[in-house]
């Protein structure tokens, strides 16, 4: 409580606000892949569409389903439905993974300063509601943040100085400062 009182009074940013953990929880099971997936568990895929699981798999069994997909979005166009049991991403099995670890994997790491480009899409092995498995190339939607650094040269009475501007806080926030 004295973190969100903190959080309401004392800052000035709008933007800024305390997340339980419980909240949290309850955010990572909407669609964090970027390619229109929301998944769960087996146990909230039956929960949450009320549907039974495929043919020959139970809740014990485990696995990631297919929750939910955003129609029109790259997994939806790729051919994944609701139902499907992911299995794979890029050949890494999924066995041991909850779905929020899956749905970073599908995403994909950023680009390390100097390293290569990602790619621009990602292999997911999906069980059908059948039992066959296929492997399917969804894409990548192309991420791109703008800098929230400008910079420019002012005059201070006779001396010239540089001012830095920071407007937010992303994942290009440090190294543009660094350049700037």
């Amino acid at each position: 409580r004295a973190v969100r009182d903190m959080l309401a009074r004392g800052l000035s940013d709008p933007y800024c606000r305390f997340i339980s953990p419980a909240e949290l929880a309850s955010m990572k099971k909407y669609d964090v892949t970027g390619v229109g997936l929301n998944l769960g568990t087996a146990e909230e895929y039956t929960r949450k569409t009320g549907r039974p699981l495929p043919k020959g798999r139970s809740v014990r069994d485990g696995g990631i389903f297919v929750v939910g997909i955003s129609k029109g979005s790259t997994a939806d166009l790729a051919g994944i439905e609701q139902g499907d049991e992911l299995v794979e991403v890029d050949g890494s099995p999924l066995s041991s993974f909850t779905p929020f670890q899956a749905a970073s994997l599908i995403q994909g790491a950023q680009q390390q300063e100097g390293g290569p480009p990602p790619r621009n899409f990602v292999k997911l092995k999906v069980r059908k509601s059948d039992g066959n498995t296929s492997t399917l190339s969804v894409d990548r939607p192309v991420r791109s943040l703008a800098s929230p650094v400008s910079s420019k040269m002012a005059q201070l009475g006779s001396t010239p100085t540089g001012v830095l501007r920071l407007t937010s806080f992303n994942a290009r926030a440090q190294r543009d400062l660094a350049a700037a």
